[in-house]
């Protein structure tokens, strides 16, 4: 069986990074303006509704993976993330990396659980990996949200300031983080901007 679903999860990569793969053909490189232009189509609202989509998505697997090894886990995930964008899909999901990420991870062990970007799930998989994680400019990002989730059932965001997939320079982004309720799980969604500030998103946007 544990064969059986690893094989089904590497065909399913497969599928998913074909289809990355010939949107990176059209174009390799993308400028901060043109990130930010198509994350504009979106309210934050609509970030944090694609959180909320991605939890009840997972909560249906987080029984069965919390308890087997990480391995098991981190595949049980994987599964679960490629299966959350299959079609068809109400997510802007095939114009690689314009696209909203939802992404599992685990304060308590300060790790992901799965990732869309292989070369990015390596490292930030290993315990402890996102409690020494920080953007550019030295902001400790996850560690502030996960201090902040353990008090929140809705939400929160902060701001960092990040490199986003195959973009010529750093950007602006709000890091928002929702609690899978009963699991000791959270989702990561992403959301550059220059529009808003910290402060509004946490006032206005996760509800």
């Amino acid at each position: 069986m544990k064969g059986l679903m690893k094989s089904a999860l590497i065909i399913l990569m497969a599928i998913l990074w074909l289809n990355i793969g010939h949107a990176q053909t059209e174009k390799t490189k993308y400028t901060a303006r043109e990130v930010y232009e198509f994350f504009e189509q979106y309210s934050p609202q609509y970030a944090v509704d694609y959180a909320r989509k991605a939890v009840k998505h997972y909560s249906k697997i987080t029984q069965k993976a919390i308890s087997v090894s990480k391995k098991e886990e981190e595949e049980i995930f994987g599964k679960a993330l490629l299966e959350f964008h299959e079609p068809p899909s109400e997510w802007p999901v095939s114009r690689f990396p314009l696209m909203f990420f939802a992404i599992p991870q685990r304060c308590d062990q300060a790790r992901v659980t799965a990732h869309y970007v292989p070369t990015f799930f390596s490292p930030m998989s290993k315990i402890g990996f996102l409690k020494k994680y920080r953007d550019v400019k030295g902001k400790k990002v996850i560690g502030i949200l996960c201090k902040k989730i353990r008090n929140s059932k809705n939400g929160v965001w902060t701001m960092q300031y990040q490199w986003w997939p195959q973009t010529d320079k750093p950007m602006y982004m709000g890091v928002f983080l929702l609690k899978i309720p009963n699991t000791p799980y959270e989702i990561q969604m992403f959301y550059p901007t220059k529009k808003y500030t910290e402060e509004q998103l946490n006032d206005k946007y996760k509800k």
